[in-house]
């Protein structure tokens, strides 16, 4: 008995995930996010385009933290007493916790500036979870959706602050 137990468990178990691949590779296919991995700068809106809007409280100091890491001199720590002084709520006030805008490090920055979401663009291997991306499914085969949804920064700002990480 204890035997079968471990088996259809383990069989329940295998099925779930094989069930949630499923719905996250449809998910990546039509382009939606789900509500908990909204980027920065955006709200969930189930009626707007590409289901997320700007986020009134904060979408302002977004394309002021790609000017910040475009500029042409600067260092992590400089970088991110900039980003903290302009008074911008830190990521995890976004995720409903409480203001800090003290949370912001060179990871975060980092990870925001990288991201291709804030010029509009949708793509699938920034928003895949670790499941999917360790499934061996090519995510490259889901395409990118250009003019997903409204952009916060333009494409020039975009490369300029990556180029500006990279040096």
């Amino acid at each position: 008995k204890r035997d079968a137990d471990d088996y259809l468990r383990g069989v329940v178990a295998e099925y779930d995930c094989e069930r949630k691949l499923m719905a996250e590779t449809e998910r990546l296919k039509d382009g939606r996010l789900p509500r908990g991995s909204v980027p920065y700068g955006y709200v969930y809106d189930g009626d707007a385009k590409g289901f997320v809007r700007p986020d009134e409280e904060v979408a302002c100091f977004v394309p002021r933290i790609f000017e910040l890491a475009a500029a042409e001199r600067w260092w992590t720590g400089k970088l991110i007493e900039q980003v903290r002084s302009l008074g911008c709520p830190g990521p995890l006030h976004h995720k409903g916790r409480a203001l800090d805008c003290g949370s912001w490090d060179i990871v975060t920055i980092r990870n925001l500036v990288r991201n291709p979401f804030y010029t509009g663009v949708y793509d699938p291997s920034f928003h895949a979870s670790a499941r999917m991306r360790n499934s061996g499914l090519d995510l490259d085969g889901f395409g990118i959706i250009e003019d997903h949804h409204q952009p916060l920064a333009s494409r020039e700002l975009f490369l300029a602050a990556n180029e500006g990480l990279r040096r």
